[in-house]
């Protein structure tokens, strides 16, 4: 399930915006670089809670990310992850270059 790069940053950023104390850690982060094409992946923990009185909820899930390196900057090309993740559901963008 691909959506649009833009449509994929403003869910995330609805979603996150009602919640409250949000704390994310990466781990075993990992990157490969090829000439023009590189691909980012690796673990991340979120926590944040619905109120300031709410018990904090935990997210636990991978990520993978590829670039493309265009005019000298590298671009988002794709990612994915984040499947679990309240209100985003299958993460998956393409076309951020």
């Amino acid at each position: 399930n691909n959506v649009d790069a833009r449509q994929m940053r403003v869910a995330v950023a609805q979603s996150l915006a009602q919640w409250r104390d949000v704390k994310c850690d990466f781990t075993d982060v990992g990157v490969v670089i090829s000439g023009d094409s590189a691909g980012t992946q690796g673990n991340y923990t979120l926590q944040l809670r619905e109120t300031p009185d709410a018990k904090p909820e935990t997210f636990i899930g991978t990520f993978n990310i590829e670039w493309k390196k265009r005019n000298g900057q590298w671009k988002m090309a794709q990612a994915s992850g984040g499947e679990n993740l309240p209100g985003v559901g299958e993460a998956s963008e393409t076309g951020a270059y």
